[in-house]
């Protein structure tokens, strides 16, 4: 990965304590204009609020929503197609190739992400797994009938 002076990346911090690095591959030779137009565009702070936990993201403005998703999918471990991000200014037009700035998401903005993590859906897919098995048992138990024990 190339990245020049370390002008190619986003950042985000977990609770405010940890900052880990999302890198872009930037080529040598275009180092330089990465560095002139990130003269012009800031980062904005975003706070996304998922469940009872809230996370801090720093994103540039031109860049996509399906940029933020990937963010959000290694913080959290819900992929994009789970995710539904609601916001002051949503609309159901944006698509992940909308830029962020486009999209309405301004500093400061706070973010509710819905979307259940691997681990809530097979706990959801089991318990139906459960409730099946035990209406089919009932079921069978229904169509036997009744059995009635006579005494000696």
């Amino acid at each position: 990965m190339y990245t020049p002076l370390g002008l190619s990346f986003f950042y985000f911090g977990i609770h405010k304590r940890t900052l880990k690095y999302c890198h872009s591959c930037v080529p040598p030779s275009q180092s330089f204009l990465l560095y002139e137009a990130m003269s012009a565009i800031r980062p904005i702070n975003i706070c996304i609020r998922h469940g009872r936990v809230s996370y801090d993201i720093s994103v540039l403005q031109d860049q996509t929503i399906s940029v933020l998703q990937s963010c959000i999918e290694s913080i959290t471990a819900i992929p994009p197609d789970r995710q539904k991000l609601l916001y002051k200014g949503w609309k159901a037009t944006h698509t992940p190739e909308t830029t962020i700035q486009d999209a309405g998401l301004t500093n400061g903005i706070e973010v509710t992400m819905l979307g259940p993590t691997d681990q809530q859906l097979d706990t959801v897919a089991k318990v139906e797994s459960e409730h099946q098995h035990r209406e089919r048992v009932m079921r069978e138990r229904e169509l036997k009938g009744t059995v009635k024990v006579c005494p000696l």
